[in-house]
């Protein structure tokens, strides 16, 4: 009957792909392979600065951000996430030289390590929870549906996101100083790791959707 057919299913069946082959003796009409994308867009550059005759300064920004979009259908009703890596370094360095004989060079370092993985940027580029009628605290991305589909090939959504971003900061402070016949080198370093996790399971829920129940 008509008023046992569920209208999110329904909204849910529009979103399915077409049949692209014949049906074959395990029920099967569609069939695709996976996809990944990769963006690679590195860049770094330096600037050496002469303050003074005994002075120098120097600056170096490097950034490598990766992003792999993975997808069977792509766009909307996919369910393999995208990645990011993003990978952050940050230099600086003052040589002082002082009297002809003493050499002080301080560093200041900075590293990042960023890594999240999310739904595709149509996914999240609205409240589709909403539209589709699924309750979820979230104001963006789309909801988990298994379709019970080989591999899963058919189930739509992921989680929204899970990120790791592991920071490390670095003060160095290194002395030479040329005395008589000696050389001596003195100095420190600190380092301070930060590790800051975001592991989203299953945050807006899952649905299931076959062809005899619905839970």
């Amino acid at each position: 009957p008509k008023n046992l057919i569920s209208p999110i299913g329904q909204k849910m069946l529009m979103l399915q792909p077409e049949p692209n082959m014949p049906l074959n003796a395990s029920g099967q009409n569609y069939t695709t392979e996976r996809s990944v994308r990769n963006i690679d867009n590195r860049y770094m550059f330096k600037v050496d600065q002469v303050i003074t005759g005994t002075n120098r300064l120097t600056f170096r920004f490097a950034e490598v951000p990766v992003t792999g979009v993975r997808a069977y259908i792509v766009g909307l009703p996919d369910w393999v996430p995208t990645e990011t890596s993003t990978g952050t370094n940050i230099a600086l360095s003052d040589t002082q030289i002082f009297g002809g004989t003493k050499v002080n060079e301080l560093r200041l370092g900075f590293n990042r390590s960023s890594w999240v993985r999310r739904e595709n940027d149509q996914q999240l580029s609205q409240n589709y929870f909403q539209q589709y009628g699924f309750p979820s605290f979230l104001d963006k991305g789309f909801p988990t549906i298994l379709m019970q589909s080989q591999n899963s090939v058919l189930d739509f959504g992921t989680d929204p996101q899970t990120a790791e971003v592991d920071n490390s900061y670095q003060l160095t402070d290194i002395v030479n100083w040329v005395k008589g016949k000696h050389n001596l080198k003195f100095g420190f370093e600190a380092q301070e790791p930060q590790q800051n996790l975001l592991d989203v399971k299953n945050e807006a829920g899952t649905w299931g959707f076959s062809n005899t129940t619905t839970n």
